[in-house]
């Protein structure tokens, strides 16, 4: 499986003087702590290209959604509000039963949206 590296997006995060920014998971794994978060990012060579920011490593804050069908309120990591821009770094993949996922699926699911608050809200 081929996955994000430090070298695929060194130049371009360097180049733009830029943070590399996650959010914790709400499924578990090694992701799903702040620490154990910080420790993959370190292990991996993400902390020696750029820092690493976890939106939620300390608390939610809400977003309003003007016109919102089912929802008026989004929770994001509280780190979001550090930020005036993201450049969103996109994964694709297919699933032969599941269908597909990726960055079309998890940006609003999981790196918007503090792991275990934001998912439960936006897939019920």
């Amino acid at each position: 499986m081929k996955r994000t590296t430090p070298a695929l997006i060194g130049d371009l995060v360097k180049l733009l003087n830029a943070a590399i920014v996650e959010c914790n998971t709400g499924y578990g794994g090694s992701r799903a702590s702040t620490a154990m978060h910080m420790q993959l990012a370190k292990d991996h060579g993400f902390t020696d290209i750029a820092e690493v920011d976890i939106l939620d490593a300390e608390d939610s804050m809400e977003l309003p959604i003007e016109g919102g069908n089912r929802l008026s309120v989004d929770y994001v990591g509280s780190r979001f509000a550090n930020y005036d821009s993201f450049l969103v770094l996109s994964h694709f993949k297919g699933h032969a039963m599941a269908g597909f996922g990726g960055r079309k699926v998890t940006l609003p699911l999981a790196k918007l949206s503090p792991a275990k608050l934001g998912m439960a809200r936006l897939k019920s």
